[in-house]
């Protein structure tokens, strides 16, 4: 039983943080990732893990097209969360690859005393998208990824994937706050 909770993103992967329990939503469109992160960081903030779904119906922006980060902060605090910089003293250049010690900062908001999920902007098959960090070990990081192809289950990116996929933004990332 304990493996297929496992298995599922339920039980955090051995040696692991505690997970944030952020629920999956699927994106419906090819750019519509913001929209399925923003739905599922707000069944977060409500503490709903089936809510995401009706959050995603209940998001009233355009459809299938990617949203900017000042998009996905401005929805986010109508719904009583803040999205800071995980590192704000840091410059963000598009196209440059991120400091490693980014990932130093990720693994302090995703295991103080209290836990946060952390949005990532990354470039996968040559495309911009978005995932939310929801737990680390030494070695990876736990995501919950709105591509349906994941069917909701956790993705495991090792550091050196995660820094992979955040080149291109630079490390763009914002830690999530229930105000």
């Amino acid at each position: 039983m304990a493996v297929a909770l496992l298995l599922l993103g339920v039980l955090p992967a051995p040696g692991s943080t505690a997970v944030v329990p952020v629920p999956w939503v699927g994106q419906k469109g090819s750019r519509d990732c913001g929209h399925a992160v923003l739905a599922m960081l707000i069944a977060w903030r409500k503490g709903d893990a089936d809510g995401g779904a009706a959050a995603y119906k209940g998001l009233k922006l355009a459809r299938n097209r990617m949203l900017a980060l000042e998009d996905l902060r401005r929805v986010a605090a109508a719904h009583g969360m803040s999205l800071d910089f995980v590192a704000p003293d840091r410059v963000y250049i598009l196209g440059m690859s991120p400091d490693a010690s980014l990932l130093d900062e990720f693994r302090n908001v995703l295991s103080g005393p209290e836990p946060r999920p952390i949005i990532v902007a990354i470039k996968e098959q040559e495309l911009p998208h978005y995932i939310i960090l929801v737990g680390a070990t030494g070695a990876e990081f736990l995501a919950r990824d709105p591509n349906p192809a994941t069917k909701g289950r956790l993705r495991n990116l090792s550091n050196a994937e995660l820094m992979r996929l955040m080149t291109g933004f630079g490390g763009i990332s914002l830690k999530v706050s229930r105000r």
